[in-house]
């Protein structure tokens, strides 16, 4: 993880104009797959107009180191949506994105991140796993 995260804040920086493909990267466990999928994402692609969603199941490119497809998908997105829930505490994957999140806020001073409470979350879950954000 720590190699990753050099690597990542090593990367050169892009030109303002970023390369930008989709209007969200969606981070979430894919125990809440079955609402993402079949509620969030059909009623932000189907909206008129419709918003492009990145998401790992369909998005990510086979082969490819995991680390590097989060943070290239991340970089290509306008805002990164995060659907927190309990699932998504325990989850490793979710916390390497959300870290890797952090990147864009950081370097450019802009507001990309969007938190989605799908459910109430224990204080305790957030705390044994350094509190989100």
């Amino acid at each position: 993880m720590m190699w990753a995260w050099l690597q990542a804040k090593r990367k050169p920086r892009k030109a303002p104009q970023r390369d930008l493909c989709y209007d969200a990267f969606v981070s979430y466990s894919e125990r809440d797959s079955h609402w993402v999928e079949n509620l969030m994402v059909q009623e932000l692609e189907h909206f008129d107009p419709p918003f492009k969603l990145c998401l790992h199941k369909r998005d990510f490119i086979p082969g490819k180191w995991i680390i590097d497809n989060i943070i290239d998908c991340i970089e290509k997105s306008h805002k990164t949506i995060f659907v927190l829930s309990e699932n998504f505490v325990k989850s490793e994957w979710c916390k390497y994105e959300l870290d890797f999140s952090h990147f864009p806020l950081f370097d450019e001073n802009n507001d990309a991140v969007v938190l989605i409470l799908l459910e109430p979350i224990e204080k305790k879950a957030i705390s044994s796993r350094k509190r989100l954000g």
